[in-house]
């Protein structure tokens, strides 16, 4: 191949791109003006496949306008479409990262413009994430405040609670006490009543005692005596004594 032709082709070859270039360019200033989620379009081919497939890009700037997050339930609801839109973004840049992957041409700059297209459309998505954010925390410490001042409120009324609830345990205490010693007091009174009944019963008892045996002791020396003086007169009389002639 002569040195003219690869010129030629060179030419041919450069004179395509620009001519690509150039189509493709009003598309792509637009999408980055106006800072949409959406990517460089697809060949017609593949633009059915990738409408079935694809989530549509949401604008939740448009859905939550600035400072319009004024609740917690929005706040959450907020941050929970921020997750749901952050995997569509991520599912669109890889469908467009592997559509121009299969150019022939300007593969990078294809690349180039997917990331950029990603990058505006997080940028976008992590405002309305921030600023629900900053809602719930300051939510948050408005709830704290809050709380922290009805205890102060709720301090002294329940410091009075707790006094009387105290004297009234104090008086419930003292008046059991009271019983108690009533009570020890009666039992010891009762114990003194029993101990006193059982030494009357104790000292009748000896007194009984003794009384049986002194008669039975008397009785006895009767008897004894009886049989004494029954002896005595049965016993022989004494022979006469007899006299010593010497003391004569």
């Amino acid at each position: 191949m002569t040195t003219f032709s690869l010129f030629a082709r060179r030419c041919l070859l450069a004179a395509t791109a620009a001519t690509v270039a150039t189509l493709c360019a009003p598309a792509c200033a637009q999408q980055v003006v106006s800072g949409r989620p959406a990517l460089s379009p697809a060949p017609q081919a593949s633009a059915p496949a990738q409408a079935e497939t694809l989530p549509a890009p949401v604008d939740l700037r448009q859905r939550y306008p600035k400072e319009s997050i004024s609740s917690v339930e929005t706040a959450d609801k907020a941050i929970a479409d921020v997750k749901s839109e952050r995997k569509a973004i991520e599912a669109r840049f890889k469908a467009e990262e592997r559509r121009c992957y299969r150019q022939e041409f300007f593969a990078n700059k294809c690349r180039d413009q997917a990331k950029e297209q990603r990058r505006l459309a997080l940028n976008q998505v992590r405002e309305v994430q921030i600023e629900a954010e900053r809602y719930r925390r300051h939510a948050a410490v408005v709830k704290r405040d809050s709380a922290l001042e009805k205890k102060r409120a709720q301090e002294p009324a329940e410091a009075q609670s707790r006094a009387a609830s105290a004297a009234a345990h104090a008086g419930k205490m003292d008046a059991k006490q009271q019983e108690m010693q009533r009570r020890q007091q009666t039992l010891e009174s009762q114990r003194g009543k029993r101990e006193s009944v059982y030494t009357e019963k104790l000292r009748k008892a000896e007194e009984r005692q003794r009384k049986v045996a002194e008669k039975k002791a008397k009785k006895e020396e009767q008897r004894r005596k009886k049989a004494q003086a029954q002896a005595d007169k049965d016993k022989p009389p004494a022979p006469p004594e007899k006299i010593n002639p010497t003391r004569q």
